[in-house]
């Protein structure tokens, strides 16, 4: 009966050591998968952040030039025309470069006239 313990004992203690050594594998990958999806994380959001970055200058451009023909066209003018976007079609960049262009063929007949 002793040596029965004895063996039972001995099987006992080399569970709980491989049970150990699976928890010290475990603790170190998940370690290791939570440096990962952090690296992951802050390198989708500075992607993000530096590709709306290249949009809004991108399209502050335009914007730009557009308001600088409009108080142009305002000087020349004295009053701003009003225009309406249609609802129904929706606001796009294409109507800003459409937008920008009637006001430079505006401000170019005005100038010429």
């Amino acid at each position: 009966d002793g040596a029965f313990n004895a063996h039972a004992l001995a099987a006992q203690q080399g569970a709980f050591a491989m049970l150990e050594s699976i928890d010290s594998i475990a603790q170190t990958s998940m370690n290791q998968a939570r440096i990962a999806a952090a690296v992951i994380f802050f390198t989708v959001g500075f992607v993000a952040l530096l590709i709306g970055a290249l949009l809004a200058w991108g399209i502050s451009e335009p914007v730009s030039r557009l308001s600088t023909d409009i108080q142009q066209m305002d000087e020349y003018n004295g009053i701003l025309p009003e225009f309406i976007i249609p609802a129904a079609r929706g606001f796009a960049i294409k109507d800003v470069a459409e937008a920008q262009r009637a006001f430079r063929k505006l401000l170019s007949g005005i100038r010429a006239f």
